[in-house]
């Protein structure tokens, strides 16, 4: 067993244990309750977000590698490293885009330098549309101290893209800067800039109309900056490699975030469990049900 292997096993193991421990005097009846209980109208608005959601993915991906792909085959790319996340392990689809991307024509270096400049514009983005949690006076203490982290993250996540693309990147000495430069030097030009910010926001967007309607499907119609908190709180949660789907910290991330909105633990749960569901089987599905082929030249 290699050491890589070695270390995410143990993040695994570690994390079940944690899960288990906390989740150990749960009234698991109480959760049960409120997930029968849901509203299904609700939730199938939920789940159609996906779709949306992925189509503002393969825009902006599309925008960054010039436009070389399609969008529909961008988007079955993009269900098809999802069921990999999902099946696998947190972050395995990076890697399927990568080879999937590759084998469509997308220089290898580029496309491993696109999917980091995508996570820098995604910081970028959720800092963004975080910035009225500030004046939040519900949040406090650790949830607070998040919140600053996700903005400190985003802006200099913006500022090395700038200095990357307009700067000293491109002609920077270190193989990996100069790389992510190239990608990132489709951002000079102010025309694709605002696309990829607009597909950027708008996906965010969809992500937090998506956590209003799970909300609601079970009867939580509460502060609207809290589905804000959420959004951030379980992002942030999803940057931990560990179990398929990052099943655990993604719970745990709900609860923490609603319990301190005085939400209880079951109710907490009960919305996580589904939110996460709606969020995560309908793209595994569509990856595994739609098989990607290499694109004819």
């Amino acid at each position: 067993m290699t050491l890589s292997r070695a270390i995410r096993l143990l993040i695994a193991v570690v994390v079940v244990a944690m899960i288990a421990l906390y989740v150990r005097d749960f009234d698991w009846a109480a959760i049960g309750d409120y997930a029968r209980h849901a509203s299904i109208p609700l939730l199938a608005v939920a789940t159609l977000g996906n779709l949306p959601l992925i189509w503002m993915k393969a825009l902006r991906l599309r925008t960054l590698v010039t436009g070389s792909l399609s969008t529909p085959r961008l988007m079955r790319i993009y269900v098809a490293s999802y069921a990999a996340d999902n099946l696998l392990m947190s972050q395995a689809g990076i890697g399927v885009r990568v080879a999937l991307l590759a084998r469509d024509g997308v220089a290898l270096a580029a496309a491993v330098t696109t999917q980091v400049v995508e996570k820098v514009l995604e910081g970028i983005g959720l800092a963004v549309i975080a910035l009225p949690l500030l004046g939040w006076d519900d949040l406090d203490g650790p949830l607070r101290t998040t919140l600053k982290i996700c903005l400190g993250l985003g802006a200099g996540g913006a500022v090395a893209l700038a200095g990357l693309a307009l700067v000293r990147g491109a002609r920077s000495e270190n193989r990996i800067v100069k790389r992510v430069a190239e990608v990132a030097a489709v951002l000079r030009r102010p025309g694709p800039t605002a696309q990829v910010m607009a597909f950027t926001l708008a996906a965010w967007a969809v992500e937090y109309a998506m956590i209003v309607a799970s909300l609601a499907a079970v009867g939580l119609e509460l502060d609207p900056l809290l589905p804000l908190a959420v959004l951030v709180a379980v992002n942030l949660a999803a940057l931990i490699p560990g179990l398929p789907a990052n099943i655990g910290p993604f719970e745990m991330a709900c609860v923490v975030v609603l319990g301190a909105a005085g939400v209880s633990q079951s109710h907490a749960l009960g919305f996580a469990i589904l939110y996460h569901v709606l969020h995560t089987l309908p793209v595994t599905v569509a990856g595994l049900a739609a098989p990607i082929r290499q694109r004819s030249t």
